[in-house]
This record gives C-alpha cells, sequence and structure tokens, in this order.
C-alpha cells in the first residue's frame, strides 16, 4: 500500500492527522505546510495517482523559480492532508505546529506519465498555480555545501546517492564510475587486482581514475572527465571499456546482470553511468552494520592490501587527518578519446 509507511508511523488514537482512510481524488492539488517540528520547515506535497507525493524543505520555499532549494523526498500522504491543520503531539512522529502556507494546483510537464518517469530518474518539471507560487519549477535535490549535509543529516538520512554531474550542468555528466561487485566467495584481493586491470585499460584510453571502497564488499573506479558527452554517449562509452575488461577475461568478470552470469564472477556495473542513476558517494554512511564509509584511497593503498572494513564511522574522524587520497581529482582535465592535459 502507498501509505504502508504513513500509517506505520503515527498512532491514530493520538495525533489528529487523517488517516486516508477516505478521500477522493481530485486531480492536481498542491501544498506547502508550515511544520514546527524539532526544526522549523516546511511540507512541499503535490498529488498524483491517489496520494500526496511530498518532499521536505528545511530553508523554506522560495518565491523566484529559479532559486533552488534542498527538498528530501518522504513518505507519501494521504491526499485530505492537503487541508490538515493543527499540533501533532510531542512525542508523535513530526510533532509540533502545522499550518497550510500556499495551496493550489500543478501541472507537471509532459503530464502524469512524464512526472512518474521523472520521479524515477530525480528530474520533476512543473507549473505551479498557487495563492503565492506561481510559475515552472524544485528539477534535482542539490547538495553543495556544509548546511546543506548537515539538513540531510536532520532530516534522517544516512546514505547519500548521487549522479555523476553537477547541478549546473544536469546534461553533460564528468564522473564515470565503474562498479566492481564481486559474486559472494570471490576474494578481496581478487576484487583489488581488478581495480588495477580495469585502471590499466583506461590507461590505454589515456584516462586517469581514482578509487574508492563503498562500505560493502565491491570497489568504485572514478573517471573525472570534461563535460563534454550527452549521457547516451558517456554511458556508451562506460559500456565499451566494461566489455573490452570482459572480452579479455571472460572467466574473471561479467557485464551481464542476471545472477546466473555473475557466478564466481566480478559484475562490472556501468550502468550507474545512465542518466537518473546514481552511486553512493564519497564519505557517505552506508546502513550496515558496523556502520561502514564509502571512502576515497590512493592506488598505492589498495596495492597494500587496504581491506573495506578499515574505513567505519569511528575510525573516519583520524583518516581526515590525513592528506587528501584524491588531491588532484579536481584539478585532473581529460577528455573521451582525447587524452589528458595539464591545467
Amino acid at each position: 500500500m502507498k501509505l504502508a509507511t504513513y500509517r506505520a508511523k503515527r498512532d491514530f488514537d493520538l495525533t489528529t492527522e487523517p488517516s486516508g482512510a477516505r478521500a477522493a481524488a481530485h486531480g492536481h492539488r498542491y501544498v506547502i505546510q508550515q511544520h514546527a517540528a524539532r526544526r522549523m520547515h516546511y511540507d512541499f506535497r503535490l498529488e498524483l495517482d491517489g496520494v500526496l507525493l511530498s518532499w521536505a524543505v528545511p530553508k523554506g520555499p522560495s518565491l523566484a523559480p529559479n532559486q533552488r532549494r534542498l527538498a528530501a523526498r518522504t513518505e507519501d500522504h494521504p491526499l485530505d492532508y492537503h487541508d490538515f491543520e493543527g499540533i501533532i503531539p510531542a512525542g508523535e512522529y513530526g510533532g509540533g505546529a502545522v499550518s497550510v502556507w500556499d495551496r493550489g494546483s500543478w501541472a507537471p510537464d509532459g503530464g502524469d506519465e512524464a512526472a512518474r518517469r521523472g520521479l524515477v530518474a530525480g528530474k520533476l518539471t512543473f507549473e505551479l498555480h498557487g495563492e503565492k507560487l506561481h510559475g515552472r519549477w524544485h528539477d534535482h535535490i542539490a547538495v553543495n555545501d556544509q548546511p546543506s549535509l548537515v539538513a540531510l543529516a536532520q532530516l534522517g538520512t544516512l546514505e547519500v546517492h548521487t549522479w555523476g554531474t553537477h547541478v549546473d550542468h544536469v546534461e553533460r555528466p564528468d564522473m564515470m564510475v565503474f562498479d566492481l561487485d564481486p559474486d559472494l566467495g570471490v576474494a578481496w584481493e581478487r576484487v583489488a587486482l581488478a581495480a588495477i586491470e580495469l585502471r590499466g585499460l583506461l590507461h590505454e584510453h589515456d584516462l586517469e581514475s581514482f578509487v574508492k571502497t563503498t562500505g560493502g564488499k565491491g570497489l568504485h573506479v572514478c573517471v573525472p572527465v570534461e563535460r563534454e558527452l550527452d549521457w547516451h554517449d558517456f554511458k556508451a562509452f562506460t559500456k565499451a571499456v566494461s566489455e573490452e575488461l570482459e572480452r579479455r577475461q571472460p572467466t574473471a568478470f561479467t557485464t551481464r546482470i542476471a545472477k546466473t552470469h555473475r557466478k564466481g564472477r566480478i559484475f562490472i556495473d556501468y550502468l550507474r553511468n545512465g542518466r537518473g542513476a546514481t552511486f553512493v558517494a564519497p564519505y557517505s554512511p552506508r546502513a550496515r552494520p558496523g556502520a561502514p564509509i564509502a571512502t576515497p584511497i590512493t592506488w598505492q593503498e589498495l596495492a597494500a592490501g587496504v581491506t573495506p572494513d578499515r574505513f567505519t564511522i569511528k575510525t573516519l574522524p583520524a583518516r581526515l587527518e590525513q592528506p587528501d587520497p584524491w588531491a588532484t581529482y579536481a584539478t585532473t582535465t581529460q577528455r573521451v578519446g582525447r587524452g589528458r592535459r595539464a591545467r
């Protein structure tokens, strides 16, 4: 059920929030509610497919459509939440005062089906027709400074996953990621060697690469490139590189996602490089036992035998006191098919 998470978080014997037991669909209503919970924020909601899609906006809405705000997706809400105002009891989920800040209707660009695809891809464009807000809009969730990261933590976000692009030029990606995902039973030493072999193959294309742990059993080999290729060509290049590595060592690697092809092999996941696909960000915690951290490392550390369980939320502070293992990442300027050039 779409509202299962919403209902599981609330005791309707204590809160006056609607349970969503009955509410007729109205089409494309929109509402922003000011929410004085543990920290003041605003809840942005759009009606689609019988529920209110919901986002928490820590800094509040902007009257300028071209001004971006961090918006973190939360659980779907029932349609009758559109008119809810009141006080959620202290101790209950979201305890605090709720009041309507703006309301009206919204129109998704390309219709409802385009909106559904946009939600999956992480890009939703639409027009608002509210009492306060009007115009065409809240494309991507942009985290580009320390306050934004703090806001994610305050909203309960543990893992941070990102696109391989920057928000100022979304259609021109600039970070390739090859996700080396070993089958159960594949030794860590084989994964480390696979990353080094992939690095060598990228060198054949005059591309320098960087490596990081994922907080799991694999590694990410990351390649900074200039923002020239569109998503189609960007993904096509990573697919070709991955398939070449598979061709050279078919018993060690596979690019096919089906589990039957991955037995005893390392899956080279180039699909992270498609538009809308994401990968775990550097220094993101993982929701796994031991609280591991996805951590950038040097190639020398990898060759020396560093293991993925070394970096956790407890050990990382000391790690951050050391020199940045990716110190040259931001100044590495290189083009696909054209080699590197100094900056």
